[in-house]
């Protein structure tokens, strides 16, 4: 399962935010210490702390590299970079929302204008200097590249924003202490987190900026800043810009999103492992906060194919054939006609063509060279595939060609048909020895780890308040009543499925649908009056939790009920699926081949346990075997009568059943 690092900057970012959030997603504050105390001999004026803080009400981590008096740079200095009280010459008063002013500045080989900063003893550090720091460092080999990385880009944008080279760019505010110790732990916590969690990519999202302006070094300038922009412009950072006044991304923060990024979009289908939040050092409308995300791809292996067709109705027979073998001599996966009527009711044949992009063009040349068609159209199709291996197997005819798919072992189709040649034996029943033969050894290891469950009549005793709902809508209509063992008849097959049974005539009767909307009113309010799980369940569950096995749940009720009662009742389950649009109803097994999907399981690991005729047909359908149970809708006589062969009477009987199975 593929892991990846995601980070949500819909507030920004930041060196410190980077930080904080890696920090907040496990990384180990030793590792920080470590590097940070073996720079000290070359680096010094600052201490870092590590706190929890609250922005907009929220938990976060805060990493705050605290600097003495002769180091500090304003970076966090509100008035100074609102222009306040530091020399504004213009005497407005700049409104300007900051989140850590980690500006690196380019200075010209012995010009240092500091301004109102002169009183400072800032070091103007170049790569040089930065390089000797890192290599320095007690970093990993990853940790020191990614430092020196993120540092390059830096100083990439500088040159490229004051039109100097990099050999003459010298770093101020990103060459300060708290601009390196930021960058170095920042490349520390990456390196860390990859580590602990087996990162395959990085996903950065949108990088939300701010507007208006901010005073650096140099004066005023707007925002983003040159450095900033000049990353997102070279490294093509997507860039969302709000309507809050401030800097949201710092230079740093482009550089590192810069440096990490690896992949443009999230997966179609995840969940999140781990989540860090990292806080900003400034309190605006908008808290300023990052989050670092571990997400776990869910979504299955797809491939992107692509099918061209044409129809054609002046081509001979003949030519079709030949130009079959071109294209698959040139690539095509496969190649099918279907039969077509075509204006002026001309019977014709729709060509197509399955292929890869790559081989698009030539396949398309050949199409043109060899039939009379004047246009192919091209459409790109995604699919679904299980992962396939070609090898050989030992076989009782000889070694063979086999392919292996979806846990299943088939013999291919020319190693198999040559044998049948040679030996003048028929080919399918050869096919079906040989396949028995291989896959012989997967049924003898095949283990039940799956359980999947009905709901009504298995697991819950719905009976009485269905009977109540659909007395109540039949009395609501002057209709008669149904006992408890007519309705223990009618269900099985859903709701709708019940009141057609339970109403006269069904829906050929005019105030079907005025008793139907009354059931669903009344049961949707008094579902839970006298539902229970029936005795013993609860107690089932949990044992089959606790001995490993994983727990689905399928019904032909609607969806949000049977969430709401998997909820309530068991909460032991992994999966429940209920009646879904795109999904055919029991005894279709869609329901049971989407929980399989959702617990990873296939179905030779998987039993059905269910109550009635509707159960049974499900498992069959889905190829599951099935275990009926006595305690539901259905008597035993009845199953019997629709082909069930296992029984239990009390719900801990089924876990001996499935040990019998396992053996």
């Amino acid at each position: 399962m593929k892991k990846i690092l995601y980070l949500e900057c819909y507030a920004g970012i930041s060196g410190d935010m980077t930080v904080a959030a890696l920090l907040d997603l496990g990384v180990d504050r030793n590792l920080i210490d470590r590097a940070v105390e073996s720079i000290r001999p070359l680096v010094s004026g600052f201490d870092v702390v590590i706190k929890r803080v609250q922005k907009a009400g929220i938990d976060a981590c805060d990493f705050d590299v605290v600097l003495d008096s002769a180091h500090e740079n304003h970076d966090h200095d509100m008035a100074y970079l609102h222009g306040h009280d530091h020399g504004n010459t213009d005497g407005g008063a700049h409104d300007h929302g900051h989140v850590h002013a980690e500006h690196s500045h380019v200075h010209g080989d012995g010009h240092h204008d500091h301004g109102q900063e002169a009183h400072h003893h800032h070091v103007h550090r170049g790569m040089a200097e930065i390089t000797e720091i890192l290599k320095n460092a007690k970093l990993t080999d990853s940790a020191r590249e990614l430092a020196l990385r993120i540092f390059e880009i830096l100083a990439a944008a500088e040159a490229k924003a004051h039109n100097k080279p990099v050999s003459e760019v010298h770093f101020h505010e990103v060459g300060a202490v708290d601009s390196i110790v930021d960058i170095m732990s920042a490349a520390v916590c990456m390196d860390a987190i990859k580590e602990k969690y087996r990162i395959t990519d990085v996903v950065i999202s949108e990088l939300y900026e701010g507007h208006g302006s901010v005073r650096c070094q140099h004066g005023i300038l707007p925002v983003p800043v040159p450095a900033t922009a000049k990353i997102m412009e070279t490294y093509g950072l997507p860039v969302h810009f709000m309507e809050q006044q401030g800097e949201f991304v710092t230079p740093t923060g482009a550089a590192i999103a810069a440096a990490v990024r690896t992949r443009d979009k999230l997966p179609q289908k995840f969940k999140v492992a781990a989540l860090g939040i990292g806080a900003g050092k400034r309190n605006y409308e908008k808290a300023s906060l990052l989050r670092a995300m571990i997400l776990e791809e869910l979504s299955e292996k797809k491939d992107v194919i692509y099918k061209l067709e044409s129809n054609i109705d002046d081509c001979s027979g003949e030519a079709f054939g030949y130009l079959t073998q071109r294209l698959f001599d040139a690539g095509a996966r496969d190649v099918f006609y279907t039969p077509v009527y075509m204006k002026k009711n001309r019977p014709a044949y729709q060509l197509n063509v399955i292929c890869d992009r790559e081989n698009i063009s030539i396949l398309e040349q050949i199409i043109f060279d060899e039939t009379t068609t004047i246009g192919v159209r091209r459409v790109e199709m995604e699919r679904t595939v299980l992962s396939r291996e070609k090898r050989a197997a030992d076989t009782s005819l000889g070694k063979l060609a086999v392919k292996v798919c979806g846990g299943r072992i088939y013999p291919e189709y020319e190693s198999l048909a040559a044998v049948c040649r040679e030996k003048g034996i028929p080919y399918l029943d050869t096919y079906n020895r040989v396949y028995a033969e291989l896959n012989q050894e997967r049924q003898r290891n095949r283990k039940i780890s799956t359980v999947v469950f009905d709901l009504d009549g298995t697991l819950l005793d719905t009976l009485e308040d269905l009977k109540n709902a659909v007395n109540y809508a039949l009395d609501f209509c002057a209709m008669p009543k149904r006992t408890l063992d007519e309705v223990r008849r009618f269900v099985g097959n859903g709701v709708k499925k019940l009141m057609i049974r339970a109403v006269p005539d069904g829906e050929d009767n005019p105030d079907f649908e005025k008793a139907f909307d009354a059931f669903k009113q009344y049961y949707g309010e008094h579902c839970n009056d006298t539902t229970r799980a029936y005795d013993g369940i609860p107690e089932l569950l949990e044992t089959l939790k606790n001995s490993g096995y994983t727990l689905a749940i399928v019904s032909n009720k609607i969806d949000s009920a049977v969430q709401d009662l998997n909820n309530r009742y068991f909460p032991q389950v992994d999966v429940a699926i209920g009646d879904r649009e795109h999904l055919q109803r029991k005894p279709h097994p869609d329901s049971v081949n989407l929980a399989l999907k959702e617990l990873g399981k296939i179905r030779e690991e998987a039993v059905y346990i269910g109550d009635s005729d509707v159960d049974l047909a499900t498992a069959r359908n889905a190829g599951l075997p099935c275990i009926s149970v006595l305690w539901g809708f259905r008597d035993r006589e009845f199953l019997v009568e629709q082909g069930a062969e296992t029984f239990v009477e009390q719900p801990m009987e089924i876990v001996d059943v499935l040990k019998q199975m396992n053996l």
